[in-house]
């Protein structure tokens, strides 16, 4: 974006140089006319006159004082001309300066004798500036990154942002939030002319603080879910953030492994049943371990176009992670898709989630666009069930 932005501004400044060099040159050549005409028009009458040796010497003093004048009063319309332009160039750009939305500000940089940038100083600000500044054009014109008593954290940031892009030489845009005021601005520094740089700040604070609300609304629609998932289901699906998420996961047994073609289903389900043979020979032939774990990568490759797996060790139980980068599921559907049987749209898992239910001791869920994870954790279901009758003797 700020190459973009940096190509299209160096196409603007040579459209301008080509047409001052098209106004030099229809200068230059309305002069040279002009010029030759006289000169030769002048010699041809001289010539045509024929008169004597001290007349015509007179009559060639008079022509070339008259070819000064004339040239002179020529290069004064020109010279005129090209002043009002420039005049009104200035006019226009006073008001756009004036009349702003966003805040401008203009800064000349001081170099040293090697040409290395060592202060920046305040030209100008704009109306829109001076107002969130709280400073008037007297006060703000002459303040100087070297000197920092006195300003505010606005314009502290103001000065450090164009210095480094000064310093780089090059188009820069960050984004500043002032804590005092709980605002955002979004600040773009670009080069206007010799050692002469602006600062464009536009406001952003209401699109930050509406994003802010948003995530808020979404993080507590987001606990109701859980909540109503956990009770519905026993503790059995989970839903997650993937900090959380993360916090869940044993010991790696292996890296992640892609999966993005459906031929390659076979041979994952296959590797991940002889490791969870491998590592729980006692229980694993009387768990299904391949279903679950396929219906998830199955959604995967329907959903995102493919997905990767992971396999992990907590205490006694076996944990398959799958994950894809597809568009995750939204949560207004979340209910219906995962606990309505047959439920299926293009952001649903479908019957999926149902098996997984039925199979896996938990399922742990992280979803948002870009990124959907599933933990299927399995477990030594007699096991299980001991301990549950243990804990019922025990409350009884």
């Amino acid at each position: 974006m700020a190459a973009a932005v940096t190509t299209d501004r160096a196409e603007a400044r040579r459209r301008r140089r080509r047409a001052a060099l098209r106004l030099a040159l229809r200068y230059a050549l309305i002069y040279a006319v002009v010029a030759i005409a006289w000169i030769v028009l002048s010699d041809r009458i001289l010539a045509w006159l024929t008169l004597s040796h001290d007349v015509e010497l007179a009559l060639s003093l008079l022509r070339g004082v008259g070819f000064v004048i004339v040239t002179s009063g020529l290069l004064m319309v020109l010279g005129w001309r090209y002043f009002q332009r420039l005049e009104a160039s200035q006019e226009r750009y006073t008001r756009l300066f004036e009349n702003a939305v966003e805040g401008l500000t203009v800064f000349r940089i001081v170099r040293d004798r090697d040409d290395k940038v060592i202060d920046l100083e305040v030209v100008d600000m704009n109306p829109t500036q001076r107002t969130r500044t709280g400073l008037t054009r007297q006060e703000a014109v002459g303040r100087r990154l070297s000197r920092p008593d006195g300003l505010d954290e606005r314009t502290r940031s103001y000065l450090e942002v164009v210095a480094s892009a000064a310093d780089a030489g090059a188009f820069a845009r960050s984004e500043l939030y002032v804590e005092s005021e709980d605002a955002y601005e979004l600040l773009e520094a670009y080069p206007i002319g010799r050692d002469r740089w602006a600062l464009a700040a536009q406001d952003i604070s209401g699109v930050r603080h509406a994003e802010r609300a948003l995530r808020r609304q979404e993080e507590s629609i987001r606990r109701a879910y859980v909540d109503v998932l956990d009770a519905v289901t026993g503790g059995k699906l989970i839903l997650l953030t993937d900090e959380e998420l993360r916090g869940q996961l044993g010991v790696p047994l292996m890296e992640p492994v892609p999966v993005t073609a459906p031929r390659e289903l076979a041979e994952a389900r296959g590797v991940i049943a002889r490791t969870a043979a491998e590592h729980f020979p006692g229980w694993t032939s009387g768990v299904d371990v391949r279903t679950p774990v396929g219906e998830a990568l199955v959604n995967a490759l329907r959903h995102a176009g493919g997905g990767s797996y992971q396999i992990f060790t907590r205490d006694d139980k076996l944990q398959v992670l799958v994950r894809d980068d597809g568009p995750g599921i939204d949560f207004r559907m979340l209910p219906r898709a995962t606990l309505q049987r047959g439920f299926s749209t293009a952001a649903s898992l479908g019957m999926g989630f149902t098996i997984m239910l039925q199979v896996c001791e938990r399922v742990l869920l992280s979803t948002r666009p870009g990124r959907t994870s599933v933990v299927l954790e399995f477990a030594d279901r007699p096991a299980l069930a001991e301990s549950l009758a243990a804990l019922e003797v025990r409350a009884t």
